[in-house]
């Protein structure tokens, strides 16, 4: 060996250097710690038990949209009205005077309650031999609004004894101010309830609890599509046989159509009205079957003729002469449209006999406007 080797090995005295092996029990043991002391096991001390997290509340029912979803039950007629078009439409300032000689009230006080009402359904069912109402408002409303409505309804309720304090309850997470017959609840301060006790809370149960009502039966789901009563600015809903129908079946037997009142009584009708600036009447009936149709159909006719003839000889427009009556399978339909030419002549003679009744019926003297 050189003199240079010798000198670099006595410099760098590096032995050959072999590869270091992989340790798996090493491995095996650095793995097993980790587990233990993920697990709660590390210093001997035993895994803590899991703190258990609070189920979270169940989701509260949303207040129904449509206040059409508040008529629960199976009523014997509905009428629902779009406010915001009737407002809006030339008759309705003109109906005005007309209504407070008919209800002999002033309608001014309410005109704050009524601007704020976009929709407005109206339902009426016999209970036993007691008669029962409920009405919806759909807009936007204050506690005093509701209170206000609530003693005025209350005053107008025919009773057997004087009505008792009105008092505050709770149904669920609604708030209730009752008497001893009627009852009122504002939701979400948009859907004013007010109507008889047992009527107005079924609607608010039905909020949490699902039950039948006015959307499942055949007079909204295949009567009032016809005359597509949601959305007209007025629409009558009458169900066969129900209080409505009845009434209706008298006023045509006093008026000499006793059969065709007997056969519409039978039926689930519609009527709806339109006002542009006259007025688009739109009439549905479902009869038992064709042939009940087409006799009501000749009867409905017969009675129109009379009752035309009648208008004319009083000095008012024959409008009737030009209905459109048909017969669709087992239904009954009918159109008719007013000018509004006429339709005046009409409010000026319906002036004169509501200011008729004014007198006798709310003891005040009343001009025709």
């Amino acid at each position: 060996m050189t003199t240079a080797r010798r000198a670099q090995r006595a410099v760098l005295p590096c032995p050959r250097m072999r590869p270091a092996r992989f340790d798996f029990r090493a491995c095996l043991s650095v793995l097993s710690c980790l587990v233990c002391v993920s697990s709660g096991c590390a210093s001997g001390k035993s895994a803590q038990p899991a703190v258990a997290t609070p189920a979270a509340a169940p989701a509260l029912a949303p207040v129904p949209r449509d206040p059409v979803e508040l008529v629960v039950g199976a009523p014997d007629s509905v009428v629902l009205a779009r406010a915001s078009e009737l407002r809006a439409a030339p008759l309705f300032e003109r109906l005005r005077p007309y209504v407070e000689r008919a209800t002999c009230a002033s309608l001014s006080e309410w005109d704050g309650l009524v601007r704020a009402t976009s929709r407005a359904v109206l339902a009426s069912r016999t209970e036993g031999q007691s008669a029962q109402w409920l009405l919806v408002l759909d807009g936007s409303y204050t506690e005093a609004d509701a209170d206000r409505l609530l003693r005025a309804a209350a005053q107008r309720t025919p009773r057997t004894a004087p009505a008792a304090p009105i008092s505050v309850d709770r149904s669920g997470r609604f708030a209730i101010s009752e008497d001893d017959v009627l009852a009122s609840s504002l939701l979400e301060g948009r859907l004013l309830v007010l109507g008889h006790k047992p009527w107005m809370r079924a609607a608010l149960d039905a909020i949490a609890h699902p039950a039948a009502k006015l959307g499942d039966l055949a007079l909204w789901k295949s009567v009032a599509p016809e005359v597509r009563c949601a959305e007209q600015a007025l629409c009558l809903l009458a169900a066969a046989q129900g209080a409505g129908a009845r009434s209706l079946q008298r006023g045509l037997s006093s008026a000499g159509a006793k059969g065709l009142g007997q056969q519409l009584s039978a039926a689930d009708s519609a009527l709806t009205v339109s006002l542009p600036s006259g007025a688009e009447i739109t009439f549905h009936a479902q009869l038992p079957d064709a042939a009940a149709a087409d006799a009501a159909q000749r009867g409905l006719k017969d009675n129109l003729w009379q009752v035309g003839l009648l208008t004319r000889l009083a000095g008012l427009p024959d409008v009737l002469s030009a209905a459109k009556i048909d017969v669709r399978g087992a239904a009954l339909h009918g159109e008719l449209s007013v000018s509004e030419t006429d339709l005046v002549r009409y409010e000026q003679r319906a002036g004169q006999l509501l200011s008729e009744a004014a007198r006798q019926d709310c003891g005040v003297a009343t001009a025709a406007p």
